[in-house]
């Protein structure tokens, strides 16, 4: 069973990605969300670093969370994942389903990780 992380928003997209993913067989060990710079609001949705914790705790898998700016966002992101890896992570789980910019990002940034890209949702209904 291949260990991953899922991109968390903290929105309904990312939340149904974790459930196929783990529905897939793949073992969902962590939520992975990038907060902005003071680390109080997540960047997609601006969450409270509060309430994705309640998410995290209501499924049972740990949130990891990490500030960031958005000039060094990528960059941010690629060590988060670094760092998983170094705790046996092998793929990274995205709830996209329709935007090809969104989709080349992740593939190249996997890419760049050495992990495995893993969109579920991928040309689903937007309904």
């Amino acid at each position: 069973m291949q260990q991953v992380f899922t991109s968390w928003s903290g929105g309904k997209d990312s939340c149904f990605a974790c459930y196929q993913a783990a529905q897939n067989g793949l073992e969902v060990r962590y939520l992975v969300n990038m907060m902005d710079e003071v680390g109080k609001w997540s960047w997609i949705h601006r969450f409270s670093t509060e309430l994705l914790e309640q998410q995290s705790q209501a499924i049972g898998i740990p949130l990891v969370h990490r500030r960031s700016t958005m000039p060094t966002y990528e960059a941010d992101f690629k060590n988060v994942i670094l760092d998983l890896k170094k705790n046996g992570i092998e793929g990274g789980v995205f709830g996209d389903i329709d935007l090809d910019e969104h989709r080349e990002w992740v593939e190249r940034i996997c890419r760049q990780a050495d992990i495995t890209p893993h969109l579920p949702l991928w040309g689903l209904s937007q309904e």
